[in-house]
């Protein structure tokens, strides 16, 4: 049992039926701020100047520097997971890289082919670095990177072929086989017409997220931008501005050259750009925006942590104190209440307060919470619950709520205990998403029994089998009051997501869902069209010697792909990220770490320092993506890791030491909380900034909520 869990039944235990307490979990909101408990005390740190704590608001400064990369702890062991590979296929490859080296095409030309046109990508491990790559991805860029003879036998091999396949999908209609086309060959002339063809589809469909990475993908090909020119630059800018990303527009539009005028015809009139003015205000008085609104509102928080990149920020100052509205999430149960604050009090007491496994979305009008008792739909601005979806059904948080909490004690322990777990533990529970017409979450997650927890080492390790583990994901229509748009049931799919087990909220990009699944020991990302959840694609991304059937810690945690630039990151849990290229929908790099053996450690330092690391680890792991460094703190590791997004290397790693989660990233600086303190570390190279210091928080003070980056500040609720 973990400390909390202890916490939970003296909690239980020492409450005095006769009492009532009236604190109880609340959403409140003070203008801008939205917390999940009391916020008593508001802490914002000024990411740029000197440590100093006055008057409950924290003012930081970066400062001296210090070693970064640690030796691997004493318990950690090799992961035990597997990226998808193929011997043979690894073999093929490698022939196939020294054909091209001898300047023998032909054969190395048709094995790449190949494999460009396998429905699942996979990875190969470089026998020179160790590190895995994409087979796809490395294909093509062979095909890109091959010498002038070389892409002189690859059109002469393949761009007749290429070009057929194209007519027949135009003659047919059918925009898979544009699609085919783009990925298999995409280095052709009728390649890039099939990329412009399909961004087009994209665009004309609403997909405009879609359309501006084939966009993208052209800019970056010589070729195609010698054959399109301008016209490439203004495609790319219009659809980054219908995706709602302005930044990557003025990218886009950047590469139109500095100074001077260029022309541009679009929509068979031509145009001058001053390329010394504005060229985003340019477009926008072009072309404009979609008529459907596609573009994602900027005041919207539709997923964890804000954003795609998981480092969203707030507009707006500093939040006022003044409480607007209070919704319970624990009613009509007042013993319910009383039991969470009784056992949030024990945490406090004990100095183990933290933030609860959940956190609110801002969508549409409506701020969406997730408690106990279901998903909530709160009127933004006068905090009324318009709407509740179904309740999720757990046999033993049910037995408390039938029992009201009272009756013998002891009894109900366990149950509390479990009521605790959900609370403050079950982060695939508590997560959600949106897209600012629906709101996602994972039904069908039954609370594992204390048994199992504390079996749960002893499972992983034993090569023990279970009945295989699904859930359900549901997708609420926001438009129509939280109303039951689809579901995908992985008990009762057919076909590719048959046996499905969710591991976190998907993540919406454009109109597709992007998720992570197990499958019998299998993680999958999948690709769900966010308007009916059918299935577009699946890619495998690792293999598991023990899936999350045997792993209840693990089951506890959210698995979420991250998003920057083009590359999703999906950090799996279980020892692995991945990097996956969306605009070809292939497999970039993965990352594997070593992982800390529950079994070791129990055996090596006993029963009570297994517990006490379980109660004081990284308490999520989903991956945070900023100036091309991917952050991640994985609870299974002891480690903060930081790697390069386009190509998966580890730039610099951190021991945990005290610390908790990272709580923001802002300009150049990685800020980390623990219970009573937060330290910031350089971006670039982890080094430690405020001159090494750790800012202490007060000392009846603790973190209370998941808090909010403004402008350089960063806000937090304190108990």
């Amino acid at each position: 049992m973990s400390r909390r869990e202890r916490d939970a039944c003296t909690a239980l235990r020492r409450r005095n039926p006769a009492s009532r307490c009236t604190r109880v979990p609340t959403i409140h909101l003070a203008k801008t701020l939205l917390s999940w408990l009391p916020a008593l005390i508001l802490a914002g740190i000024l990411c740029r100047d000197a440590p100093v704590v006055a008057q409950g608001r924290m003012q930081i400064r970066p400062g001296g520097r210090m070693a970064a990369e640690p030796e691997a702890g004493a318990d950690a062991t090799p992961t035990r997971v597997h990226p998808p590979t193929d011997r043979a296929l690894s073999r093929g490859m490698r022939r196939a890289q020294e054909n091209i080296q001898q300047g023998e095409f032909a054969a190395a030309l048709r094995f790449l082919d190949e494999v460009l046109a396998r429905d699942e990508d996979s990875f190969f491990e470089s026998e020179e670095s160790g590190r895995f790559d994409g087979v796809k991805e490395t294909a093509r860029r062979w095909i890109r990177d091959l010498p002038p003879e070389g892409r002189r036998a690859y059109e002469s091999a393949f761009g007749p072929e290429a070009e057929r396949l194209l007519e027949r999908a135009m003659s047919s209609g059918n925009f898979a086989d544009v699609q085919a086309v783009v990925e298999r060959y995409f280095y052709t002339p009728a390649g890039y017409q099939a990329a412009l063809l399909a961004a087009a589809a994209d665009s004309d469909a609403g997909r405009h997220f879609s359309a501006a990475l084939l966009y993208e993908q052209l800019l970056d090909t010589p070729d195609a931008v010698r054959r399109y020119g301008a016209t490439l630059s203004i495609l790319a800018g219009s659809s980054w501005l219908a995706a709602g990303d302005a930044q990557r527009a003025e990218e886009a539009m950047g590469r139109l050259g500095a100074g001077g005028r260029a022309s541009v015809r679009i929509g068979g009139r031509d145009y001058e750009i001053d390329l010394a003015g504005d060229r985003v205000d340019w477009l926008r008085s072009i072309v404009g925006l979609p008529a459907d609104g596609s573009a994602e509102p900027a005041d919207q928080w539709l997923t964890y942590r804000g954003n795609a990149a998981r480092r969203g920020s707030a507009t707006g100052g500093l939040p006022h104190l003044r409480v607007r509205w209070r919704v319970r999430l624990l009613s009509p149960y007042p013993k319910l209440e009383e039991l969470y604050a009784d056992m949030s009090a024990a945490m406090e007491q004990a100095g183990q307060s933290a933030p609860v496994a959940s956190a609110p979305l801002a969508a549409g009008d409506y701020v969406i919470v997730r408690s106990p008792l279901g998903l909530f739909g709160v009127d933004f601005r006068t905090g009324k619950r318009i709407w509740q979806s179904e309740r999720q059904r757990d046999a033993q948080i049910e037995q408390l709520v039938r029992s009201g909490g009272a009756g013998d004690e002891m009894a109900h322990g366990e149950q509390a205990r479990a009521l605790a777990r959900r609370i403050w533990d079950d982060y695939l529970y508590g997560m959600t998403s949106s897209d600012g017409w629906r709101v996602y979450a994972i039904r069908d997650l039954p609370m594992a029994a204390d048994q199992e927890l504390e079996l749960s080492p002893f499972m992983s390790m034993s090569g023990a089998e279970a009945a295989p583990l699904t859930n359900r994901l549901t997708a609420y229509d926001l438009r129509s009051e939280g109303s039951l748009a689809w579901e995908v049931d992985g008990a009762a799919a057919s076909g590719d997501l048959a046996g499905a087990f969710f591991l976190g909220a998907p993540l919406s990009l454009g109109s597709t869902l992007y998720a992570l699944i197990e499958i019998r020991d299998d993680v999958y990302l999948v690709a769900l069209d966010a308007a009916t959840g059918q299935l577009q694609w699946r890619q495998q991304l690792a293999n598991l010697e023990t899936g999350v059937s045997l792993d209840a810690r693990r089951r506890l945690q959210a698995a979420m792909p991250s998003y920057d630039s083009g590359m999703l990151v999906c950090a799996t849990g279980a020892g692995l990220v991945v990097g996956v290229d969306l605009s070809q929908r292939s497999l970039a790099w993965a990352y594997r770490y070593d992982t800390v053996s529950a079994m070791d450690l129990m055996y090596h330092a006993g029963i009570e320092e297994l517990k006490q690391w379980q109660s004081h680890r990284w308490t999520e792991g989903v991956a945070r993506v900023a100036r091309g460094r991917v952050v991640i703190t994985p609870p299974e590791s002891d480690e903060l890791h930081c790697l390069d997004l386009r190509s998966g290397r580890v730039l610099w790693r951190l021991p945990r030491g005290d610390m908790r989660r990272v709580v923001a990233i802002v300009d150049d600086l990685v800020v980390l909380a623990g219970t009573k303190s937060l330290m910031a570390y350089q971006l670039d190279d982890g080094q430690p900034a405020w001159d090494g210091a750790a800012v202490q928080l007060p000392d009846d003070a603790g973190m209370a909520g998941q808090g909010f980056v403004s402008g350089n500040h960063y806000v937090v609720a304190l108990t």
